[in-house]
């Protein structure tokens, strides 16, 4: 093998690997140059709930891992769902079973906007509040800069009134119990 054949090899593997780690373009229209563009990580290792991007701005776009996005505002439309990255792990199909059935019933359509600048890489996380039911559900979604942690933009349906209006229902309920603590008559 000449080193023509083995240079040209390599610089093809290079090409091939840098290729492939390009994420995909939310958008319409060629791809554009780094410059012009953000990227998006979805479910990145520090998520605490489960994102599915399925539309960017008018762009219907499907993805659960990374996405290219243009500079400039967004909004991203995405299914979300309580989970874990330990959940999203899970080989077992008895497991796999449990999280489909529950993300069916508490997932949930959500959108958020921010404005991306170009070259940075954003992540999302947030969390899920399983309430007692799937009605009562809530999330929490935040978009902010991998690395930096800023965060650039938050959406949620917590009805954080209403929670606090529960608590105190639930403590009127139990409220007809003594529960302090009195010292024996013997002490």
């Amino acid at each position: 093998m000449t080193n023509w054949t083995l240079m040209t090899g390599i610089a093809l593997m290079a090409l091939t690997t840098m290729s492939g780690c390009t994420p995909p373009a939310a958008y319409r229209g060629p791809v554009l140059p780094a410059e012009q563009t953000a990227t998006l990580r979805i479910n990145p290792p520090t998520a605490a709930i489960g994102v599915e991007l399925v539309a960017v701005n008018d762009f219907p776009f499907l993805a659960e891992e990374n996405a290219s996005l243009k500079a400039g505002r967004n909004t991203l439309h995405l299914n979300v769902w309580p989970t874990t990255q330990t959940t999203m792990g899970m080989a077992d199909p008895a497991f796999a079973t449990m999280y489909s059935r529950e993300d069916s019933e508490y997932r949930r359509k959500a959108s958020i906007t921010f404005d991306a600048h170009p070259e940075v890489t954003y992540g999302i996380n947030g969390d899920f509040d399983m309430g007692h039911s799937p009605q009562t559900a809530s999330y929490e979604i935040e978009i902010f800069v991998l690395g930096t942690r800023e965060i650039v933009a938050r959406t949620s349906t917590r009805d954080d009134a209403a929670a606090a209006a529960d608590i105190v229902d639930g403590i009127r309920d139990v409220g007809e119990n003594d529960w302090s603590i009195k010292a024996d008559p013997a002490s």
